[in-house]
């Protein structure tokens, strides 16, 4: 099958299509990034290229860099680490026209990793406005273009220039914008007013999560060692003193106390035999010690086990709240003896607690104010003020390393809900606004520095 050869003409009108093409495409760019993408990856039809890299100055000295196939290169990439040092030595010597670099070309740091990243031949072609070159775009390729392909990139170059000087401010790409600029009148006064600004005091103050909870509740813990058969009240039901609230599966306490007893029973049978025998058996009246000692054993162990199963009904100590986790959870649960079950809280004495992250923590004490955020009314602070701080840090239910504080509400507040969760906004002494606005990012940075 024979493959027809596009004529000269032919080659030409296609390349001419293609650069008109892609001149529409840079006019369409709306940002830099969007041209720096089009210039690596959408010009095949001007120059046929495997890999295409841009290095360019935006607005305010911003540097666009991009790679063709990736939208976002990363810039801690070994290749792109590399690549910027490539790019970064081909600006110091591109001039007006397009430059044909190959490794041999390049320094020796740079030209030992060649071949690990690149073609053998790379066209690089300058960005400028004027004699002011801003960026650079390099085609690798494998062999070198011709002159009609280096005449189109002249071209292509022309109108990306133009355009990205219409996307930067102003209109223009100048040599300086890199460099700082002279301070005028009108920085100088707003410098100022940042200056004051940082020393005008203002309260510092953190936010932590907060909840509601119990004031000197009664916990239930669990008396003995067992399972949990059912728990008969409700979470946040209110309960009288002395009224049931749950009990343990008693099987395996009812069969220890059955063997016990029929035990109890052996012994006491043998005790009695040894009693008629010991009148004229010598062996018989020896062995009776032994035999009553096992027998008031035996006979304590009965006691204890009666009193254990006296104790398989929880009930309330005093009258209150019922505060415990779901009922579910419970049933078939083992417990250790003193195991916390549930608390038995008096719904109008509560009281707020608030764990503060170490990295937030600042100076308080007893008496700071705090405002409690209610995450079902927000718009509504109730005022509260500290009353306990820990000493030292512990970890969380989050995992999370703070220290725990409580707060009694202010006098004619309304009981809360125990339970109830929000975020606490705690006050500490007044600060300049320099310092409460960079204080996190100087822990941090002390931190990171090992100060």
């Amino acid at each position: 099958m024979n493959v027809r050869v596009p004529t000269a003409a032919e080659t030409q009108a296609n390349s001419l299509a293609a650069l008109i093409k892609a001149d529409r495409r840079f006019r369409a760019a709306t940002q830099l990034d969007e041209l720096a993408f089009a210039l690596c990856n959408e010009v095949t039809g001007v120059l046929a290229y495997r890999q295409a890299m841009l290095l360019g100055r935006g607005e305010v000295g911003r540097t666009i860099f991009t790679l063709s196939g990736a939208v976002a290169p990363g810039s801690d990439a070994p290749f792109a680490l590399w690549v910027k040092r490539l790019l970064g030595n081909v600006q110091q010597r591109i001039g007006s026209d397009p430059l044909l670099l190959g490794a041999q070309d390049m320094p020796e740091a740079l030209a030992t990793q060649w071949n690990d990243w690149l073609p053998p031949l790379l066209v690089c072609v300058p960005l400028r406005q004027g004699e002011v070159v801003f960026g650079v775009v390099v085609y690798g390729r494998e062999a070198a273009p011709t002159d009609m392909e280096l005449q189109m990139l002249r071209l292509m170059a022309e109108s990306a220039s133009y355009c990205w000087g219409a996307l930067v401010q102003g209109g223009q790409v100048k040599a300086a914008a890199l460099q700082p600029r002279k301070l005028g009148t009108m920085a100088l006064a707003a410098l100022a007013a940042v200056l004051v600004l940082a020393l005008v005091p203002v309260r510092s103050a953190v936010l932590a999560p907060a909840e509601v909870i119990a004031k000197e509740p009664t916990f239930l813990r669990a008396p003995l060692e067992g399972v949990i058969e059912q728990l008969s009240v409700a979470p946040n039901q209110a309960v009288v003193e002395g009224q049931s609230l749950g009990r343990y599966d008693q099987r395996r306490l009812r069969t220890q106390l059955e063997v016990a007893r029929r035990t109890a029973l052996a012994l006491e049978a043998e005790v009695r035999q040894l009693t008629v025998a010991s009148i004229s058996d010598v062996r018989a009246r020896a062995a009776m010690p032994g035999v009553e000692g096992r027998l008031q054993a035996q006979l304590a162990e009965l006691d204890f086990l009666q009193q254990q199963l006296s104790r398989v009904e929880l009930r309330a100590p005093q009258a209150g709240v019922a505060v415990y986790d779901n009922p579910s959870e419970w049933v078939g649960r083992p417990v250790a003896v003193g195991e916390r079950i549930m608390q038995l809280a008096d719904p109008n004495r509560v009281e707020l607690e608030i764990r503060v992250p170490v990295a937030d923590v600042i100076e308080f004490g007893p008496g700071s104010q705090a405002l409690f955020f209610r995450n079902i009314d927000p718009d509504a602070p109730v005022p509260a003020r500290l009353v306990f701080l820990s000493y030292r840090a512990t970890p969380g239910q989050d995992g999370v390393l703070g220290y725990r504080m409580r707060a009694s509400f202010d006098e004619g507040v309304a009981p809360l809900r125990i339970g109830l969760k929000g975020v606490a906004k705690v006050y500490g002494p007044r600060v300049s606004l320099g310092y409460y606005i960079l204080r996190r990012p100087l822990a941090a940075l002390r931190t990171s520095l090992g100060l």
